[in-house]
């Protein structure tokens, strides 16, 4: 409270008037210690500490310190050690002479990237007498940096599309287009299992999964305009599953280090689709007796010299993810084999066989992706004395193709010549299938 004492001119009286005083001190009673880089991303998540500190000599009540932030600018995660946190102000009931409190909590940038700078300000406040009292402003300016790598991938020769089992290299060329030095930049590649072979992946590029994803770390610095490449292996598996007409996009993840700066820069990155072709899984045997045990074949077994032998050839084909239009099987019989007119097919038309050409064929106009099938034919032998201690050819020439309709492309399953040693038949093979 202060006194001011007067006597006007004419007046024997003395009066006196009194009011309220607040002085305010050069320089801030309530000191602020904020701890920030001075440079940050546009995009990004940078931590802050502050501390306020009492250098007065008397208690102090009702301090706020209210987060003004610019537009997208949030604060978050905020943690105290005296206090509370409302609606973006940090109060303090009160404060003893020489007793500090502390918050710790982090700055979300989301700005816009052509933005260069940005100004923070902060000013504790302090209320006496219902007066509210600015105490020193802390300000800073901070830099934005705008770190930028540009990726683009390319498939070997430009393919359009993979085929089951076959591997193809692709590149990812990496380039920084932006303003700052990256360091440890490491490329975060997801692998889909249903269509690429991820143990032959690992082993080829010499790489370890962790979390169904690997990381391969290009050991590469880029400065501003610089570029690398990594190069990888990609094996498709033989059979790829999930769906039908499969497509493949890889979603690669950067990650860098920006020289002398603690965040991480991250972007991510989607390939372009490429086609996936349906695989033809086909078997082809000789059998005298099914899985089960039950006898398919008639004749002696071993075969012998002068007596008629009988087999039957099992063809089956399971089809991949795409439609499988002209599928055809054929195969020729040796001179000495002789068709006996039984078969069966479980799709499409009956077996044909030609006397003329000695060939058996099958036609099937369309075979739906995940589709099974499978031909069957009976084939009969009276080995000769030149056949002795042999295990002779019963059909040569196999061969199943058909036209992938999905990637436009032919698909031929070559399967040479059977004998009759039934290597899968183990009932008959222990029976034996040397010519006696």
């Amino acid at each position: 409270m202060a006194s001011l004492s007067y006597k006007q001119e004419g007046k024997q009286l003395e009066e006196e008037k009194s009011s309220p005083f607040i002085a305010v001190l050069r320089g801030s009673v309530l000191k602020a210690n904020i701890t920030l880089t001075d440079k940050i991303l546009a995009k990004s998540t940078t931590p802050i500490a502050i501390e306020l500190k009492n250098e007065g000599d008397i208690e102090m009540n009702n301090i706020i310190l209210p987060f003004q932030l610019p537009n997208n600018t949030t604060l978050i995660n905020q943690k105290i050690t005296k206090g509370n946190f409302i609606s973006n102000n940090w109060t303090i009931n009160k404060l003893a002479p020489n007793e500090t409190a502390s918050l710790e909590a982090f700055l979300n940038f989301n700005l816009d990237n052509k933005q260069n700078t940005l100004n923070l300000k902060f000013t504790p406040e302090i209320t006496v007498n219902n007066k509210t009292i600015h105490q020193e402003t802390w300000q800073k300016d901070l830099a934005i940096l705008h770190p930028n790598l540009e990726i683009t991938a390319n498939w070997e020769n430009d393919a359009r599309n993979l085929h089951p089992g076959e591997i193809t290299n692709i590149y990812f060329d990496i380039k920084n287009t932006g303003d700052s030095e990256l360091d440890n930049i490491n490329l975060l590649l997801p692998i889909p299992k249903n269509i690429i072979d991820s143990h032959q992946f690992l082993t080829i590029n010499n790489l370890k999964m962790t979390n169904n994803q690997v990381i391969i770390n290009s050991n590469q610095n880029l400065k501003p305009g610089e570029s690398t490449q990594i190069k990888l292996e990609i094996p498709t598996k033989d059979y790829p599953t999930g769906g039908t007409d499969l497509t493949l996009t890889l979603n690669p993840q950067l990650e860098a280090k920006v020289k002398n700066l603690a965040n991480i820069y991250k972007t991510n990155f989607q390939t372009n689709k490429i086609n996936i072709g349906t695989s033809l899984f086909s078997t082809a045997e000789i059998r005298y007796y099914t899985t089960e045990g039950d006898q398919l074949g008639r004749g002696p077994l071993p075969p012998q010299v002068g007596e008629e032998t009988k087999y039957w050839a099992v063809i089956q084909m399971s089809n991949g993810t795409s439609r499988l239009d002209n599928l055809h099987f054929s195969a020729t019989l040796p001179s000495y084999i002789i068709w006996t007119g039984k078969s069966s097919v479980s799709l499409g038309n009956d077996i044909s066989f030609e006397p003329s050409t000695r060939q058996v064929n099958w036609n099937l106009t369309s075979m739906p992706a995940n589709t099974s099938g499978g031909v069957y034919f009976e084939l009969s032998i009276t080995p000769d004395v030149s056949m002795l201690a042999t295990n002779p050819v019963l059909l040569k020439n196999i061969n199943i193709s058909g036209h992938d309709n999905f990637i436009d492309q032919d698909i031929s399953k070559p399967f040479g010549n059977l004998d009759n040693s039934l290597k899968t038949d183990n009932i008959g093979r222990i029976k034996g299938s040397v010519v006696k």
